[in-house]
């Protein structure tokens, strides 16, 4: 995580705030880019933008009596968030004057118009020679110390494990079903007979065998047995 890298990321951050008016860091910080910034800088460039915003009226207050023809609401935004920032490190002591304006010029060349980087370095060399600056009270931004031990600070996805492939079933195969057994034919029976009396004779098969009759346990309708009767 380079100093520059933060620096940038912070001025782009001052850019939205401005532009859009809000200065939530939940949804400042939802608003960032995660593809191309870590965590760690997206928090760092967060925090260094909302302390620059914090300290935005002082800037603009010092940066305008410097530049009376081309006052703080006749910039563009974006060169009012390289001001901002440039100047909060340099009256905050975050950095070296020297390096810190040669940064803001760098910013001002990849993100302004031709004319700014000679603008942004003029004011700031004139604010670096400012023997009449001011004496900064102290100024708490909107959540610095907070706003990390909330959700903001969102942990790193886990990457996914692979599924494990499995292999595929086979198709259960479609069992034949068992023939029907055939059923016995009938056998064929002779013709009927009469008794002296013209009666039908029964066929002896279908007849019960008397010994078999006194082998069974006979029971009557009241559901009584010949064993009771025994007893």
């Amino acid at each position: 995580m380079s100093r520059p890298h933060v620096r940038r990321l912070a001025m782009q951050i001052l850019f939205s705030i401005d532009v859009s008016g809000t200065d939530d860091p939940q949804e400042v910080f939802d608003g960032l880019d995660k593809r191309n910034d870590d965590l760690a800088t997206r928090q760092q460039a967060l925090k260094l933008a909302l302390a620059a915003w914090a300290d935005r009226q002082h800037a603009d207050t010092e940066t305008s009596a410097l530049t009376p023809d081309w006052p703080i609401h006749r910039q563009p935004p974006v060169d009012r968030a390289i001001l901002r920032l440039a100047w909060h490190e340099m009256r905050r002591d975050h950095a070296p004057g020297k390096v810190v304006i040669n940064e803001a010029v760098q910013l001002a060349k990849l993100y302004s118009n031709p004319n700014a980087p000679s603008f942004v370095n003029g004011v700031l060399d004139k604010v670096l020679k400012n023997s009449e600056a001011p004496t900064l009270p102290d100024v708490v931004p909107v959540d610095a110390d907070g706003w990390l031990d909330d959700a903001v600070a969102e942990p790193e996805p886990t990457p996914a494990k692979p599924k494990r492939k499995t292999k595929a079933k086979a198709a259960a195969k479609p069992k034949p079903k068992a023939a029907p057994k055939p059923k016995a034919a009938p056998k064929p029976k002779g013709p009927a007979k009469f008794d002296d009396d013209g009666w039908l004779i029964e066929d002896e098969e279908d007849q019960p065998q008397v010994d078999d009759l006194f082998d069974e346990d006979l029971v009557d309708d009241d559901g009584w047995s010949e064993d009771d009767l025994d007893d």
